[in-house]
């Protein structure tokens, strides 16, 4: 019970304080509620808490997410099986996740391996039902790699892929269980929203995965900047050095194309319009249990 829960309350209006404070009055372990006022966004969010944690270890647990009651008490103790002298160089923990759809075990019958998150998007046998695992990570390793607040949402690879270069223990068990399908889940499927922040993650993490780019990946990087309004320059900029100069300005032409045509099928969301409005409200921390009971 040796731990803390974290609530960000990114601007809701469906009583969640509410149902937070009943859970704390009955709680044995401390709770930490964020608040604000406005909805400033996952990152922003995200970011806060992490700022505040007081842990050792952080684990993200999103609204349609949930642990197996015996998560904590297993991850931890495949930490304390990594020799004590080698702790300092490893990220942490990760454990695999399953959807209310599928599951699919990558790594077989093996029950535990030192891997960098760095290497999983180029393991032929991790598919996509494994992408979205259980990272339990040190915490003043995410302090220092924030994730870059320039929009509502920002794919988590903006965080991973920079972490992701130090080893983590993975064991091979589902841990948390994920339901895609749940009411009001931030999803990237049907329109283009969150378009700035997938363009920041894009560039992050091809430069980070050192995979070789390829004229898909920039084509859509391109798209994103359009839709998230960052100009030709800012994004030959974001995009740094992923792709030779010819490579960038050749992918232009295309992207633009690309990008009209989405906006004359209306799918476009310009989200980071509604984080710029609101970056600058105020986030409130009150300890609803400030210690175990």
């Amino acid at each position: 019970m040796d731990f803390e829960w974290i609530v960000a309350d990114d601007g809701s209006s469906d009583g969640s304080g509410e149902i937070v404070r009943g859970l704390a009055e009955r709680s044995s372990f401390p709770i930490l509620y964020l608040r604000s006022e406005a909805h400033v966004g996952k990152a922003r969010m995200d970011n806060e808490a992490i700022r505040r944690a007081c842990g050792e270890f952080t684990l993200w647990c999103d609204s349609d997410d949930w642990l197996e009651p015996h998560a904590v008490e297993r991850l931890l103790s495949v930490w304390h099986s990594i020799d004590e002298g080698d702790r300092a160089q490893f990220l942490g923990v990760t454990a695999l996740a399953a959807t209310e759809d599928d599951f699919f075990n990558p790594f077989g019958d093996l029950q535990q391996v030192d891997l960098k998150l760095n290497d999983l998007p180029n393991m032929a046998q991790v598919k996509s039902t494994a992408t979205d695992m259980l990272h339990m990570a040190r915490t003043d390793v995410l302090r220092d790699n924030p994730f870059p607040e320039v929009d509502l949402v920002v794919p988590e690879s903006a965080v991973w892929s920079v972490v992701g270069h130090c080893p983590s223990r993975l064991v091979s068990e589902v841990l948390k269980r994920i339901e895609y399908r749940a009411p009001h889940a931030i999803s990237f499927g049907g329109k283009m929203s969150y378009n700035r922040g997938r363009a920041h993650a894009a560039a992050i993490a091809q430069r980070e995965y050192g995979r070789r780019t390829n004229a898909r990946l920039l084509i859509n990087f391109l798209r994103y900047c359009r839709h998230g309004e960052i100009g030709l320059a800012q994004a030959r900029a974001l995009w740094g050095d992923n792709s030779k100069p010819l490579a960038f300005w050749a992918a232009v032409p295309l992207a633009s194309l690309l990008a009209l045509t989405d906006v004359l099928r209306k799918k476009v969301v310009r989200s980071h319009r509604e984080f710029l409005a609101n970056r600058d409200s105020p986030v409130t921390a009150t300890w609803l249990r400030a210690e175990a009971q």
